[in-house]
């Protein structure tokens, strides 16, 4: 009996200690997708660390897009080199391949931020999904995106907008939205 009852406490002490770990880790999984997960982060820099030089940007097709973008108060975003022909290709996303790429130029040499997903549609589509996150709509340009920064840490998230860590775009070339 005593055997049996050590046995039994064995299990009650494995399954407590199973049912603590399964609730840490129900309370760390949001943290960590919100965060975007590390082989995701880690694919999507090794895809992407070629274009630390624009050149290299525009010899893959991304050309200059815009206006350098900032919030008009205190955050900046920056300067987006985007492949059209990834926008027109239906909506098809992949987060090794995205369809933007933003550069802070603030110290007159074009630093490589962050990548943008952008999918063309209307509001009312459904928003699009990738890395754990659900895009936002940008109703000035009619496109669902999704900022990535990947290369400059994001004080204010990974996934958001704007950063408080880039200036605000200088001169009249500026964009705000």
């Amino acid at each position: 009996m005593t055997a049996m009852r050590t046995l039994t406490e064995r299990k009650a002490r494995l399954v407590a200690a199973a049912a603590l770990l399964i609730a840490a880790a129900g309370v760390a999984l949001p943290a960590a997708a919100a965060q975007g997960s590390q082989p995701d982060l880690t694919a999507v820099r090794q895809a992407t660390a070629r274009f630390h030089s624009v050149p290299n940007a525009e010899k893959a097709g991304y050309t200059r897009f815009l206006e350098c973008m900032d919030d008009g108060m205190s955050k900046g975003m920056g300067q987006h080199y985007v492949r059209m022909d990834l926008l027109a290709d239906n909506g098809a996303l992949t987060a090794t391949t995205p369809e933007a790429l933003v550069y802070d130029e603030s110290s007159g040499s074009p630093r490589l931020v962050a990548v943008e997903y952008v999918v063309p549609g209307a509001p009312t589509d459904p928003a699009p999904h990738l890395l754990g996150q659900t895009f936002t709509y940008n109703t000035m340009l009619g496109v669902w995106k999704l900022h990535y920064w990947i290369w400059r840490a994001n004080p204010d998230g990974i996934f958001k907008d704007y950063s408080s860590a880039v200036p605000l775009c200088s001169g009249a070339m500026a964009m705000h939205h």
